[in-house]
């Protein structure tokens, strides 16, 4: 009698592993911040949907070794037909491939890594992002009132403009991180 304990990983269920994925390795181990590991999780909740709306498996069934290259090609043909853009396609697709090697480096067994890191991103067309005229930029330095509230934000637009930093970036700035 086969014990639980000792299936190999190819058998182990595809979802086995996500709580540790995400809630462990990737903010405490591989150093991402917290709205990447909410990020992940969306993406495997997307392709988790997939696997049940689209094909009809049951993620109690479906398996490490299910997650074939064709598996993987039929979720971004799906997400492409649902109307997603290649560059949130690829995205989504990597969020797996970073699912499937932290689970190959558990247990190198887990062969479907291998395959998903052979598949090619979607080409994309890279947009020439828009760039704020000087009378743009004019009039949102003197949106600000001359107040001290006013003075703040003025300096906050000045640096978010000058360094391109995120808003969320931004935010969380504290003196002592100098």
């Amino acid at each position: 009698m086969r014990n639980k304990q000792n299936k190999t990983p190819a058998d182990q269920l595809f979802f086995s592993r996500t709580w540790n994925f995400l809630n462990v390795y990737l903010t405490n181990q591989a150093g991402r911040s917290p709205a990447t590991a909410e990020s992940y999780r969306d993406y495997l909740t997307v392709f988790k949907n997939y696997l049940i709306n689209g094909l009809g498996k049951s993620i109690s069934t479906f398996k490490f070794s299910d997650c074939t290259k064709e598996c993987i090609y039929g979720y971004r043909e799906y997400l492409l037909g649902k109307g997603s853009q290649p560059s949130t396609v690829n995205v989504r697709v990597a969020a797996i491939r970073s699912y499937l090697n932290y689970a190959a480096d558990l247990d190198v067994s887990v062969q479907s890594a291998l395959t998903i890191s052979q598949i090619s991103p979607c080409k994309t067309i890279r947009k020439e992002k828009p760039i704020l005229t000087k009378d743009a930029l004019a009039a949102l330095h003197a949106a600000p009132p001359h107040t001290r509230t006013g003075i703040r934000d003025r300096a906050i637009l000045v640096l978010l403009y000058d360094t391109a930093v995120r808003i969320n970036e931004l935010l969380n700035i504290r003196l002592c991180d100098r």
